[in-house]
């Protein structure tokens, strides 16, 4: 790889890009059962909720990047995850963030193998600042969304309630890196797998 800084930016076939951890199908399900106890106690909150096949962990957003610089990105991943082994994350805690006056984030945070989670973060954006993306300024709070509350004025009761839940806490293997394109259509938005680097490394 070139070792002088490029950049990325640019809008000609530009799509929303991210690199992140997927969730397997079993911790999806049953996030699922967690969302949907919420929303039966607010149903008239208003809410986007997300879509379970959508739960993911994000490490870093690049926002609107050309398609033809995937191949470029995925060399930076499979760089930054060739001395990764298969590490462990658990479901761990619940927690929200404000977004604007009214808007609220509800979040499930993680637990586990942590150390090696950052270490790839880490690896990643050092990639990643060959290409001239600015680094992120907020800390790193390994998370997922499950929903964005539009009027937090009337889903107090909801962002409570997810505030005190006791989630059963359920831990899964992590076994590859995955860059994501965002799609919106009319239903919300669409994900689709550009890049895969999977975890190859043995455990010492």
């Amino acid at each position: 790889m070139n070792s002088s800084n490029e950049s990325l930016t640019g809008k000609t076939n530009a799509s929303r890009l991210f690199v992140a951890v997927a969730l397997p199908t079993d911790q999806r399900r049953k996030l699922e059962e967690y969302t949907s106890r919420l929303r039966e106690r607010s149903p008239k909150c208003r809410a986007a909720w997300v879509r379970p096949e959508n739960f993911h962990l994000t490490l870093r957003f690049l926002g609107d990047t050309p398609m033809d610089q995937v191949t470029k990105i995925g060399q930076v991943l499979d760089e930054a995850v060739s001395n990764v082994h298969v590490f462990n994350l658990s479901i761990a805690r619940t927690g929200t963030f404000n977004s604007g006056r009214s808007n609220v984030v509800l979040w499930i945070g993680f637990a586990g193998d942590l150390e090696i989670l950052n270490s790839v973060k880490a690896g990643v954006d050092l990639g990643l600042a060959k290409f001239n993306i600015k680094q992120e300024r907020v800390r790193f709070n390994p998370h997922l969304t499950i929903a964005r509350i539009r009027d937090a004025d009337n889903c107090g009761a909801l962002i409570q309630a997810h505030k005190n839940a006791e989630i059963k806490q359920f831990d899964f293997d992590v076994r590859e890196l995955l860059l994501i394109k965002g799609d919106l259509d009319p239903n919300g938005a669409r994900y689709s797998v550009v890049h895969r680097s999977p975890f190859t490394a043995k455990l010492q």
